[in-house]
């Protein structure tokens, strides 16, 4: 009877060894496949174009933002970060139609391919009508000057559209009592790919 209790002990050792390997092939074969799935997804999440912010006047402002066009066609996501603000300053961002930087007038006018004549979408824009394509939510620093773009522009595009912000001016202004004032930062859009 001890012979068998040790017989069936080795099998059973044998059993578990087995299905260790095989599900230790399966988390690797499933760790592979997330692998994928992962790097899948970081590729899809390079801009499509990108700006370098620089303050005028030298300020320290600066920051990189990336535009991501959106899979299903329907704008661009425009991610990044600004640096050198003011702590607590609330700052207006707009899309300028010329790509130059050279000083505070330089870009010319808000980015307006349909010709609204509307004022700054974040923040006199209401739901439902149409601003320009160019104006985009205000950003607020934070306590240490810092201030995230997380925005989706419905109307804006990384191709050779109309409504392509390539070649043109990201630009941050000062705001006095919620209205923009003087550009303090400014960046040309440049396309990646």
């Amino acid at each position: 009877m001890l012979r068998n209790m040790r017989t069936v002990s080795h099998y059973f050792k044998r059993f578990t060894c087995v299905i260790c390997v095989i599900l230790i092939a399966a988390f690797a074969v499933s760790l592979q496949a997330l692998g994928r799935r992962a790097a899948d997804a970081a590729v899809k999440m390079v801009p499509n174009a990108t700006v370098n912010v620089k303050g005028f006047d030298d300020n320290n402002i600066n920051g990189v933002i990336g535009f991501y066009e959106k899979s299903d066609g329907h704008g661009v996501l425009i991610l990044g970060e600004l640096l050198g603000l003011e702590p607590s300053q609330i700052y207006a961002v707009y899309i300028h139609e010329v790509g130059s930087c050279d000083s505070p007038k330089a870009p010319g006018g808000h980015f307006d391919p349909e010709n609204t004549g509307k004022n700054h979408g974040g923040a006199g824009c209401k739901h439902g009508e149409k601003c320009h394509a160019g104006d985009l939510p205000n950003v607020k620093a934070g306590a240490t000057g810092t201030a995230n773009v997380n925005y989706t522009a419905k109307y804006l595009r990384t191709d050779d559209s109309n409504f392509s912000v390539i070649d043109r001016s990201f630009v941050i202004h000062n705001t006095e009592k919620g209205k923009p004032t003087e550009p303090v930062a400014c960046g040309v859009i440049q396309h990646l790919r």
